[in-house]
């Protein structure tokens, strides 16, 4: 009986390690609070840090504070850290040409390419 509870516990123990996860994954879309000096660390308006390595891909100088962010990560528990594994830093919004007539040289009537951000306003 000692033997039969004995072999009930390791098999117990074993499927409960076997359905933890080691990592985990998550996304995650966020705005840039900071940057570290390397580029390397990256903490995001939630509080969330994270280590961008090098193997991914990102305009480092494009993580500006203010900036979104859609992110994947895992939690490496070796490092006891947040590893980035991808990253999209969406491309600014572009500006609208000129309206009217730029000789007039008077901004007066907001340009009819709105951006998210509000009116670009342009001469007419």
């Amino acid at each position: 009986m000692k033997k039969f509870l004995v072999l009930m516990l390791v098999v117990m123990v074993g499927v409960v390690l076997v359905s933890v996860p080691v990592a985990w994954a998550a996304d995650v879309e966020a705005k840039v609070q900071s940057v570290d000096e390397s580029g390397q660390w990256l903490t995001l308006d939630t509080g969330l840090k994270l280590m961008i390595p090098a193997n991914v891909k990102v305009d480092r100088k494009a993580l500006q504070p203010g900036t979104p962010v859609k992110l994947s990560y895992d939690f490496d528990t070796q490092r006891s850290a947040n590893i980035v594994t991808s990253i999209e830093v969406p491309a600014p919004p572009k500006q609208c040409g000129p309206c009217g007539d730029p000789a007039r040289g008077r901004v007066s009537r907001p340009c009819s390419n709105r951006s998210p951000e509000g009116p670009f306003y342009t001469t007419v």
